[in-house]
């Protein structure tokens, strides 16, 4: 029988990149769909090119599929780690839930705590640091772009975007009717790693590919400058997310791990959102303000309408979900980490006149915003 070869060129993963942001590269690099790249390197079941890439594989690659990423792409087993969010285990929230099957090794991937399958981008770091590799493959799709606590880039100071400036569709959004994905139009190949993938006209069965944008996401224009109170609250959060970074920090005037911070900070922030404006008076500016104020009516529309579509007598207006904009969830960090800060009386102070606010339980349970 022959024996497999590894693929005859890879790449060297980019520092905080994640796996489809790889996945991407390489696809580019080799000229074959990502489809393509998956099969080979045992992330999808050969013989199945168009395959759904699960969006558990965010969290990491399944033990199972190990062996063949590392033997195909040459690389070792610290640099495949760092390619998934699993990486912070240690440090956020658990990112999986469930122990997975016994056949796929994976488990459900949290949703209230990442973005998956849309993500949030910088297009200055898309555009790349200059270097030959980065000029012809572009800047890394950074895996921390995936968490709701990550929302401005502190080396370009400016809020990350969610939309395609082109056709104005969520980036990696899902398609009505599919399943959730890794990535989009994985059968597609020739795109840069910085072009939009979001499919205008859907393929149809094996032989008709999609039709996708491919407007270019590492151009400039359009900045949100972030402010400096915003990067300074985003720096605390992503130094608390690296290994070797900060081990403890306050919250409610108490030492507190990062997971414990991050807990609090999304549950206030969850507070917060349930409890709208009663905090609006906290938040940094009246552009995050803005965000959270559309954020809040979006989520009550889609209770009406479920209310509408459904005999149940009133549909809970569900306030645990991500913001897809940056601004909106800069904004709720701000107000959460404001709250936070100071003496455990000066905190449950300002809880208690949130929570005056409060028209139902949903500031009771852990969710993320």
């Amino acid at each position: 029988m022959r024996q497999p070869r590894p693929l005859p060129r890879s790449l060297v993963p980019l520092p905080g990149e994640s796996l489809p942001g790889f996945l991407l590269r390489l696809s580019c690099r080799l000229n074959q769909p990502p489809a393509r790249i998956a099969e080979l390197t045992g992330l999808a079941p050969a013989g199945r090119i168009g395959a759904s890439l699960p969006v558990t594989l965010l969290a990491g690659i399944p033990e199972p599929a190990i062996g063949t990423f590392a033997f195909m792409t040459r690389l070792g087993a610290g640099e495949i780690a760092r390619l998934g969010m699993s990486a912070w285990q240690e440090r956020y929230p658990p990112l999986v839930a469930g122990q997975g099957d016994g056949a796929s090794g994976r488990g459900r991937l949290n949703g209230h705590l990442i973005l998956a399958p849309a993500t949030r981008y910088c297009p200055d770091c898309l555009a790349g640091d200059g270097s030959a590799i980065q000029q012809s493959f572009g800047g890394p799709w950074l895996r921390a772009w995936h968490l709701p606590v990550v929302f401005a880039c502190p080396v370009h100071q400016r809020l990350l975007e969610h939309l395609c400036p082109e056709c104005g569709q969520l980036v990696r959004g899902r398609r009505p009717g599919a399943h959730f994905s890794l990535l989009p139009a994985t059968r597609v190949a020739g795109l840069h790693p910085a072009q939009c993938r979001t499919e205008l006209v859907p393929g149809r069965g094996r032989h008709i590919l999609p039709d996708c944008c491919g407007a270019r996401l590492d151009q400039p224009e359009g900045r949100r400058p972030a402010s400096p109170e915003l990067i300074t609250v985003q720096d605390k959060i992503l130094d608390l997310l690296r290994p070797g970074g900060s081990g403890r920090t306050l919250s409610e005037g108490q030492p507190a791990s990062p997971p414990g911070y991050f807990a609090d900070l999304q549950a206030v922030g969850l507070l917060a959102c349930s409890t709208w404006p009663e905090a609006r008076h906290l938040s940094p500016s009246e552009e995050t303000a803005s965000a959270i104020d559309e954020h809040v009516a979006s989520l009550r529309r889609q209770a009406a309408e479920r209310q509408q579509a459904s005999p149940e007598p009133a549909a809970r207006v569900m306030f645990g979900a991500i913001p897809a904009d940056a601004a909106a969830s800069a904004g709720l960090a701000c107000i959460a980490d404001r709250v936070l800060t100071g003496t455990t009386d000066e905190v449950r102070e300002k809880l208690r006149q949130l929570l005056m606010g409060s028209t139902g339980p949903a500031y009771g349970r852990l969710g993320a915003w």
